[in-house]
């Protein structure tokens, strides 16, 4: 079974580089990853993608944009079961 874990980001790269380092962790083929960035000014580096990461930017600058890049995540969802969370959630194999 595969899970896809998505946050939703806000010009947080230093917790991104946290998560990078989470997701070597986990076993191959088990997790995927949705990134969303809600129109962050400097949006996201994708040099850094791994194949299993998804990037979405969300183009229009909307106030409290939560719900909506959150229903984003749930629409982009390739797996059955997905873990959204904020972005200061690092989520271990453990």
């Amino acid at each position: 079974m595969q899970i896809t874990i998505s946050h939703i980001f806000y010009n947080q790269h230093r917790m991104l580089s946290l998560h990078r380092a989470a997701w070597a962790q986990h076993p191959k083929g088990s997790v995927r990853y949705t990134l969303i960035d809600d129109n962050s000014p400097i949006p996201i580096d994708r040099a850094f993608q791994p194949p299993t990461v998804e990037i979405y930017r969300v183009l229009d600058s909307i106030d409290w944009n939560t719900s909506g890049a959150r229903n984003l995540a749930f629409h982009v969802a390739q797996t059955e079961w997905v873990f959204c969370a904020d972005i200061d959630h690092v989520v271990t194999p453990k």
